[in-house]
């Protein structure tokens, strides 16, 4: 059920009431009015509140499972604008596949796709013994390769007409099997490049299945991610026209800029991403999170070793050459547990808007 349909429902429930306390007018009249007008005023106040509900969050309606399938609480209201309903379902002989919901930010994406094979002999939420589809791949395309805005989900012709020969934009993608109610389903993420983004963007999916007739059958979807996202950049001020040089690193380098999404942070820098290290991130409150590694995430003179650990909790990273300068970024998880020791937070998103500095080579990047 949607809010349309809560409305509608409202609607249908007022209805009832007064035609109820009209019929019975005659008998007492001076109640039935009080009794019309006590339901209005309860229905009216009712579609306040949920109109509020729905605006303030942006039309919420999910399965708490699918939270709880990526990792978070079930209460988790930092991606409540990110999740938007797909349902887009193909069939090919005996095997449907159902693209039903997804849920993300600017940088990230979780989608939930369904199929109709059985899996009874797995238990619920464990993974198949045997991959569920033959293959898959996925396509993003940014807004700005786009000629108009989306309104709609499935943009199969707009594809078809004028994305398919376009270069896609820069992205990667994992498909993780499970079971659900005794059938296969797969949770897809996808994760934008440093520099890109997901919301607002066109998305092309294909996995393959084999059904009772065909072998590798092909399901392909098309939509657009259509949702809002919030996003944070703070630029590294300058001095005397150029951007500081790092401390302790082999070459030149300069942190440029810092992003900041509901479950990513990108850090951008002229110079190689092997000669910086995140050694960690401030809250507004002083709560300070380290890196996973933290423990190999240290200087050369403590390790004995004589290169630091260049992994330092980043999920993404990217090297450009372009007329002899090198430019980098590294992305890193605000998920619990990936990039960062999230354990003092629980199950829950490291929330962007307290993220008030990092500390890169021992030196500190104010944000806020």
């Amino acid at each position: 059920m949607n809010e349309y349909d809560l409305f509608e429902a409202i609607g249908n429930i007022d209805k009832k009431y007064v035609e109820e306390a009209a019929a019975a007018a005659p008998a007492r009249k001076r109640i039935g009015r009080r009794r019309v007008w006590r339901i209005a005023l309860v229905a009216a106040a009712l579609a306040v509140l949920l109109l509020g509900t729905f605006v303030a969050t942006a039309h919420i309606v999910y399965d708490v499972r699918f939270l709880q399938l990526i990792g978070l609480e079930s209460t988790m209201k930092e991606l409540d604008n990110g999740y938007y309903q797909i349902g887009l379902s193909k069939t090919i002989d005996d095997v449907t596949v159902t693209v039903v919901d997804a849920i993300g930010d600017a940088k990230r994406q979780w989608v939930e796709i369904e199929t109709d094979i059985p899996a009874e002999e797995f238990e619920t939420g464990k993974c198949p013994e045997e991959p569920g589809p033959t293959h898959f791949y996925i396509e993003l395309y940014e807004t700005n390769r786009l000629t108009a805005a989306f309104s709609g989900i499935d943009c199969t012709e707009r594809y078809e007409r004028e994305l398919k020969a376009v270069m896609p934009d820069g992205h990667s993608a994992s498909l993780k099997p499970f079971v659900r109610d005794g059938h296969l389903w797969l949770l897809m993420e996808v994760r934008a490049d440093a520099g890109h983004e997901l919301n607002r963007s066109f998305i092309h999916f294909e996995c393959g299945f084999n059904t009772k007739n065909t072998q590798d059958a092909r399901f392909a979807f098309n939509w657009c991610c259509n949702y809002p996202a919030k996003k944070e950049t703070s630029r590294i001020g300058k001095k005397d026209g150029k951007v500081p040089l790092l401390y302790n690193t082999s070459e030149e380098v300069r942190i440029t800029k810092v992003e900041v999404t509901q479950a990513c942070l990108d850090v951008f820098a002229e110079g190689s991403f092997g000669d910086f290290r995140l050694e960690y991130i401030t809250l507004a409150d002083g709560t300070i999170l380290y890196p996973v590694n933290r423990e190999q995430n240290v200087a050369p003179e403590k390790t004995g070793k004589a290169e630091p650990e260049i992994w330092d909790g980043w999920i993404v990273c990217d090297d450009e050459e372009i007329d002899g300068k090198k430019t980098s970024a590294k992305t890193y998880s605000l998920m619990p547990n990936q990039s960062f020791d999230t354990t003092a937070l629980g199950d829950r998103l490291i929330p962007m808007d307290e993220i008030v500095a990092i500390c890169i080579n021992g030196k500190t990047i104010e944000l806020k």
